[in-house]
């Protein structure tokens, strides 16, 4: 499975210099805001669209797809899976690292990778995570 997710890595990375956003600690740095954030040596490349979320997203996407059946059967093994895949993104903007569009952002990159995978029950969890995330 993460050989899969660590596939997307170099699309995610073109994507990510394509649009070269600042990340929140770089523009406070900018507009002379002071900020705390998680100093992490994983936070090196531009903020747009997050790769971390991205990842943990497409973890969960993944193996809902190889286990449709079970999750389908067991709804809360499903909730419970996503609400861990979807919170490593969570995690990354509460340490300051992307913002919350970011994570927004990653979430439709997956919602477009993925769309040809048949997994209308993820893109809906997936869609709800997102419609109830702040700016």
């Amino acid at each position: 499975i993460l050989n899969e997710v660590y596939d997307y890595n170099p699309l995610i990375l073109a994507v990510k210099q394509n649009i070269n956003k600042l990340r929140p600690y770089q523009a406070s740095l900018l507009f002379n805001i002071q900020m705390k954030h998680y100093n992490s040596h994983t936070a090196n490349t531009p903020s747009l669209p997050s790769g971390h979320s991205i990842q943990g997203m497409l973890f969960c996407a993944i193996i809902y797809r190889e286990n449709k059946t079970f999750f389908d059967r067991n709804k809360n093994a499903f909730d419970r899976l996503c609400s861990i895949c979807f919170d490593i993104g969570i995690h990354r903007i509460m340490g300051g690292l992307p913002f919350p569009s970011d994570h927004k952002a990653a979430g439709m990159f997956v919602l477009e990778v993925t769309k040809d995978w048949d997994i209308p029950v993820f893109d809906q969890k997936l869609l709800q995570h997102l419609s109830l995330m702040k700016n």
